[in-house]
């Protein structure tokens, strides 16, 4: 009995570094294409419109994040971020959208906060758009909605996924992988 009691203890001081260590996943991966959606446009060039994003913009290099239960904070940071690279990477005609996952498309709280998110980040370029966590286009995006996941970045061109990050911090670090990303994206 002894022998198995420390053994369990090894093994669970061993599992704790293994979840630790584990990553998520959200969002279509590289090589992936996206599909055609129509979320709810509260801002930004699209607004008051359900038109699809990629079927607006097409062959065009584009970024979305989908968002989930991310701080209004961070969501005003991601977006000035991609307008600094729509400005910067206008020659390339990149485009940008930030997507809430709320409990409905037509949810009145939903699209009102993130609105109102919309108008503190002060951006007019990047496209703030509603859409219901049970719209079939979260599987087709493979967006997790896990607890864990607040933010799901997919970066593409001509359909085609060329990058996923998920979780990027608002902060020098994460703008910067952002506009690396990017950058890459509009060569």
């Amino acid at each position: 009995m002894y022998k198995l009691l420390i053994a369990a203890a090894a093994l669970a001081a061993f599992a704790v570094p293994v979840i630790a260590m584990r990553t998520v996943e959200s969002g279509l991966k590289a090589g992936e294409s996206v599909t055609p959606f129509h979320p709810s446009h509260v801002a930004g060039p699209l607004a008051g419109t359900k038109n699809c994003f990629p079927c607006t913009f097409q062959a065009r290099p584009a970024v979305q994040i989908w968002v989930n239960g991310e701080t209004d904070e961070n969501i005003i940071a991601l977006a000035k971020s991609l307008q600094m690279n729509i400005d910067s990477h206008k020659d390339a005609e990149f485009k940008a959208m930030i997507v809430m996952v709320g409990m409905s498309t037509d949810c009145t709280a939903c699209n009102g906060h993130l609105t109102k998110i919309a108008e503190k980040s002060g951006v007019k370029d990047v496209a703030f758009a509603v859409i219901g966590k049970d719209d079939p286009s979260v599987a087709k995006y493979k967006i997790n909605l896990d607890k864990e996941v607040k933010s799901t970045l997919i970066a593409y061109k001509d359909w085609k996924v060329q990058a996923n990050l998920v979780n990027v911090p608002a902060d020098e670090k994460g703008c910067g992988m952002i506009c690396d990303t990017i950058a890459k994206l509009t060569k």
